[in-house]
């Protein structure tokens, strides 16, 4: 049995600490008519994990994913990256500027649904303004074509191609995500 995982991965382009994000959610969410609580009192928990690299990210599941990534390009005014990982098959990548149009998509590994997938022509244009300095475009076809026993080791090779640190998909299992990692908790004002 492999690995279920989602998670919005937020590109960093403001370079904001911690704290900073931790503003930036109060400050959408008072907008939205909340106020931080405790834990007791939550009507709406966020888990935010900040590895190293250019992106931090947010803990999902697959049934709120789109709606989390629309979430953080609201309040982030960024680009985000959902990864969702099925049974350590195939990963599933979507890409939404900081308007929340999702404006690419992209699978590591081969869906149950569509083996001719990986025969389709990738076009990565999208990603490109994401890359290390200094790697070729080529790299992140190759990346994306990769065909690991394990789905979320060949997207962790994406991700560091894009400088994207894939730690945070284990939020939620504690040990095997060895990175700083904050909860915010809100109720209606």
């Amino acid at each position: 049995m492999g690995v279920f995982a989602a998670t919005v991965f937020i590109r960093n382009e403001k370079q904001l600490a911690k704290q900073q994000v931790i503003s930036e959610v109060s400050r959408y969410m008072e907008s939205q008519g909340f106020v931080q609580c405790d834990k007791n009192q939550a009507e709406k928990t966020y888990s935010f994990g900040f590895p190293k690299g250019k992106w931090f990210a947010m803990g999902s599941n697959e049934q709120e994913l789109v709606g989390n990534a629309k979430f953080c390009t609201k309040v982030f005014d960024s680009c985000v990256l959902t990864a969702n990982v099925v049974d350590s098959d195939f990963v599933l990548l979507e890409l939404y500027n900081s308007n929340g149009t999702n404006i690419d998509h992209q699978c590591i590994g081969t869906p149950y649904w569509e083996e001719e997938e990986s025969e389709k022509e990738i076009d990565v244009t999208n990603w490109i303004p994401f890359l290390k300095q200094g790697v070729p475009e080529e790299y992140l076809i190759t990346a994306l074509q990769a065909q690991e026993v394990f789905a979320e080791d060949a997207f962790g090779k994406f991700g560091e191609l894009i400088e994207l640190d894939i730690k945070p998909l284990y939020m939620g299992w504690g040990e095997l995500a060895p990175i700083e990692k904050i909860n915010l908790y809100f109720k209606k004002k």
